[in-house]
């Protein structure tokens, strides 16, 4: 992979440079764990199907690998590797952290089954809207699946801003409504949801 490209966006570098400020390291390090397990599943799933990543790009609501163009049976697959990755380490550590004192474990647990089950969205350009595209591709065509996508991606989104502005009264916490502007913001975009639900090979 010598003539792969890593690079990151302005944002996802300014919310890592916050975390190391504001985070302990034990949470930074779950965090970081956490997030590695998932994109590892992903790529150890792309290079065991024979496809070679091109690109990687961190961005602010995870990381995007740019693949051989593959068909939607493996992209389907590929997407769903990273969730089923969060889940596996959020078992494991579950059985690792049954002792209350052992709180990394628990901790990095539960980071995992949330990253896990919020990727499984079916949000794009969520793993969990990449699942969605390739299954309506494979049983439609580009135009119902572009209506499929985005109708069930904007009634998400608005669920999960909901969602968002009560977590943020609830509980001072803001993450989640702004990864819910950011997500409704990229699909209320026609373009970006077609240019999205068009190419192929593109995994977060």
């Amino acid at each position: 992979m010598a003539d792969d490209r890593i690079s990151v966006t302005p944002m996802a570098a300014t919310l890592l440079g916050i975390a190391c400020l504001l985070c302990d390291s034990a949470l930074l390090c779950a965090l970081l764990l956490c997030a590695a397990v998932h994109e590892g599943g992903h790529l150890l799933t792309i290079r065991l199907m024979g496809r070679h990543v091109d690109s990687v790009e961190v961005e602010f609501l995870g990381v995007s690998m740019h693949c051989e163009t593959a068909s939607y049976t493996q992209e389907l697959i590929a997407a769903s590797a990273g969730p089923a990755a969060s889940f596996v380490l959020a078992a494991g550590l579950a059985l690792l952290g049954k002792a209350p004192q052992d709180e990394f474990c628990v901790m990095t647990c539960g980071m995992s089954a949330v990253l896990g089950a919020f990727n499984l969205l079916p949000i794009m350009p969520l793993d969990g809207g990449r699942i969605l595209r390739a299954w309506a591709m494979m049983a439609t065509d580009i135009d119902a699946a572009e209506r499929i996508v985005g109708v069930t991606g904007i009634i998400s989104c608005l669920g999960l801003v909901g969602l968002g502005v009560w977590n943020t009264f609830a509980s001072g916490n803001w993450t989640a409504l702004a990864a819910a502007i950011v997500l409704t913001v990229k699909n209320i975009l026609p373009s970006g949801r077609r240019r999205a639900i068009a190419n192929k090979g593109e995994i977060i």
